[in-house]
């Protein structure tokens, strides 16, 4: 962990510390001077949730994070904090818990096990061993998985009786069960059923509080459904061949975990389009020899140039791929917060036809762009140098290349979600293109 987080981590513990109730979820023994874990689970009380917000932010604020992403999830909020102030951006990732709870139902309040809580040998507030031991593995059954190997054998250290109150209280027979069998074989379960755990924990709850169940459930599908129609995380990179976008990305889902705090599966690649749709070629012609092929791949003008009337339904045709594919393969991505990046977008259709065997007007082209096509956040125009893009991509000529360079640079200054990233020094590049990625996931701090 650098400085620069390390000091806000610590700051932040110092300034929550006896102001507030809350309990460190598991990887709690470094903090708050290093953090081996992706994120920090805080369980907090949803009654000081506004004023531990508030201070939160001000503390990260102080500290250079002045952009942060927000996702929220019914009783949870997870907050991912960024310094790019430096020429490495950095981050910290914390996600407020207000009870235990998943999939819309609950499974313990907040005031129910606030009481086990305990300080560790950093003055940081934890659960008793023991009930850090069985929230673990209650967590983990209830999201139908098995406890891994390392909270497997921290829990057969640290067992909890059958007798103890949270045991004895546990909502879902089915879950009391699979932890009984854990205390009793100090193994998981082979077979998991989260669809019976939820039921069962479902009518529990209505048993209790049956408006307040309701509630629940109506707020946490709501929640769910609210997050597809959300686009902040839609970005296009676009460019010739050679200008580096690829790279970019690669790169990206490398530096993932350690800055977006995110797994690299959390980053959705489509390549131009979201291909609902085959190519029009495929259609039509099914079985494309190899000599074809390799020619397509490094020669993508060669294709035959379609008349004016076949370009106009062949484009009408790709931007119904893009209108569709939006709803039935992208929406459904952001329900599950990815990041979606488009490698290309229909911007090609428009700077380069030659590629997709078109002759249309711009006029034409633009205008089913701005009637039909979904708009993304962001577009990066990934600008490099023709005679060195060329050097790394043989497929289109230097000219070629610049005057894609000068179409993009024409498309930029008509759309303010266009931004151009210069590709002289890699280095330089990325890391503009990943504050570039991170204000565009992002919103300003107001702390």
């Amino acid at each position: 962990m650098h400085k620069i987080e390390k000091d806000c981590l610590v700051d932040f513990f110092d300034t929550i510390n006896d102001k507030y109730e809350y309990v460190v979820l598991r990887n709690a023994d470094e903090l708050p001077y290093d953090n081996f874990s992706n994120d920090v689970d805080i369980l907090i009380d949803v009654e000081k949730y506004d004023l531990f917000e508030t201070e939160m932010k001000s503390v990260f604020s102080r500290h250079g994070f002045e952009r942060m992403e927000r996702t929220s999830f019914f009783g949870i909020e997870c907050y991912t904090f960024y310094n790019i102030k430096n020429e490495k951006a950095y981050s910290l990732k914390i996600d407020l818990f207000f009870n235990i709870e998943g999939g819309g139902v609950r499974y313990y309040d907040f005031k129910d096990i606030i009481t086990y809580k305990e300080k560790n040998h950093n003055g940081i507030y934890v659960f008793e061993t023991k009930v850090e031991a069985y929230i673990t593995a209650l967590k983990t059954f209830a999201a139908g998985g098995s406890l891994k190997e390392k909270y497997l054998s921290f829990f057969n250290e640290h067992t909890l009786g059958q007798e103890h109150y949270l045991y004895q209280h546990c909502p879902s027979k089915s879950l009391k069960k699979y932890i009984g069998h854990l205390i009793e074989n100090q193994e998981s379960p082979k077979v998991i059923s989260r669809k019976k755990i939820v039921t069962e924990t479902l009518l529990t709850n209505f048993k209790s509080k049956p408006l307040k169940t309701i509630k629940h459930i109506f707020q946490h599908y709501i929640t769910e459904l609210s997050r597809m129609f959300k686009k902040q995380y839609m970005i296009v990179l676009v460019g010739p061949d050679g200008s580096g976008k690829t790279t970019m990305i690669e790169r990206l889902m490398s530096d993932s975990k350690e800055i977006l705090r995110s797994i690299p599966k959390r980053i959705h690649v489509f390549h131009h389009r979201p291909h609902l749709f085959p190519n029009i070629s495929d259609i039509f012609k099914k079985n494309i020899s190899e000599d074809e092929l390799t020619e397509r791949t490094f020669n993508p003008h060669s294709g035959k140039e379609s008349n004016k009337v076949g370009s106009f339904i062949k484009l009408l045709y790709y931007a119904m791929d893009y209108r569709l594919g939006y709803i039935m393969k992208v929406m459904p991505l952001q329900r599950e917060n990815k990041f979606i990046i488009f490698d290309r977008y229909y911007f090609d259709f428009i700077v380069d036809q030659k590629r997709s065997a078109l002759k249309i007007s711009d006029k034409i082209a633009f205008s089913i762009y701005y009637f039909i096509i979904p708009k993304p956040n962001r577009v990066l125009f990934i600008k490099a140098d023709p005679e060195e893009a060329h050097k790394r991509k043989k497929e289109l000529p230097e000219e070629m290349i610049k005057q894609i360079n000068d179409s993009y640079e024409k498309i930029a200054k008509k759309y303010d979600y266009f931004k151009i990233i210069v590709n002289d020094d890699l280095e330089i590049a990325y890391s503009d293109f990943m504050k570039a990625f991170i204000v565009t996931i992002t919103e300003k701090v107001d702390g």
